[in-house]
């Protein structure tokens, strides 16, 4: 019996959209299955941690964008079950680690049906499970930007967003250090670690990074003016920037971030906190079983 956690917001709404599509997948697969609707933040967390609990599942399945993935491997932590991943989301940059496309519930059912349990690592920050990737200062504002109404879809919500941060983002001093060593210290516009390689539904922030090495891809970036942010962006979409004077790129096992003014943070799009000033980053080697 595979559980799935289904979240109808996800996507802007979209999910719901395909709600059909995803349960005649299902029957067609002749996959058991037993369907639960979020309702709001917290529900996918709440649902994955009871249905751990009780157990007689084959595995659990988060069906929504990344912020769903990361309630569901939350709630489900240490259950030893499988997660099955089915992205209906906005920025669904998981699943590019492991070939799904986004808003094709056919194909990710047919993977549920196919695919075999591997493990993956997972990152863990100031308590708190991520799957895919954590930013500190400006592109964890872009993900707080995101969560404002508006009609677009996908990759625009993002670009959209990141123009609306620019008006008023101010970049704080930072230290940053990896494995109790220094890397930077200084006025920095983010810094972002990485168990995937891309963040905000298509910038290749750490675009070497392997979910299961056993290690973290850890990327800063100096304060820039604006002009130049722009200019760059084509880089970031290519997974380019690392030729950049003001990028530092290198691999960690533990990352500690310091701010001395309060700065946002997101968890895999989710929202850590808006007013951070410390962050411990840890990863757990192969801590999670996915279907993938």
């Amino acid at each position: 019996m595979f559980y799935i956690i289904f979240n109808p917001h996800a996507g802007r709404g979209r999910a719901a959209r395909l709600e059909p599509r995803l349960r005649a997948a299902l029957q067609h697969a002749d996959l058991p299955f037993e369907l639960a609707r979020t309702g709001g933040p917290g529900d996918a967390w709440r649902l994955a941690q009871a249905a751990a609990a009780r157990g007689g599942y084959t595995a659990i399945v988060a069906a929504g964008g990344d912020g769903t993935m990361n309630e569901v491997a939350n709630g489900m932590r240490d259950a030893g079950l499988p997660l099955g991943l089915i992205p209906l989301g906005t920025g669904n940059d998981l699943v590019k680690m492991f070939g799904l496309r986004a808003n094709q519930p056919e194909q990710a059912v047919a993977r549920l049906r196919q695919a075999t349990p591997r493990t993956i690592d997972i990152g863990v920050a100031n308590g708190r499970a991520f799957l895919n990737g954590l930013g500190c200062g400006f592109d964890a504002q872009i993900a707080v930007e995101t969560l404002r109404p508006t009609r677009l879809r996908g990759f625009a919500v993002y670009l959209v967003a990141l123009l609306r941060a620019l008006r008023h983002y101010r970049a704080p001093w930072m230290r940053v250090c990896v494995d109790d060593r220094e890397l930077v210290a200084g006025r920095l516009l983010f810094a972002s670690v990485g168990n995937g390689r891309c963040q905000g539904g298509g910038f290749w922030l750490t675009p070497q990074a392997q979910i299961d090495d056993g290690r973290l891809d850890v990327c800063t970036c100096a304060h820039m003016r604006i002009d130049e942010i722009l200019r760059h962006v084509p880089r970031v979409l290519r997974g380019t920037h690392d030729r950049l004077r003001q990028v530092r790129m290198t691999h960690a096992q533990r990352v500690a971030i310091e701010s001395d003014t309060p700065v946002a943070v997101h968890l895999d799009g989710e929202i850590l906190g808006t007013a951070l000033r410390s962050v411990r980053i840890e990863i757990q080697p192969r801590a999670l079983l996915v279907l993938a």
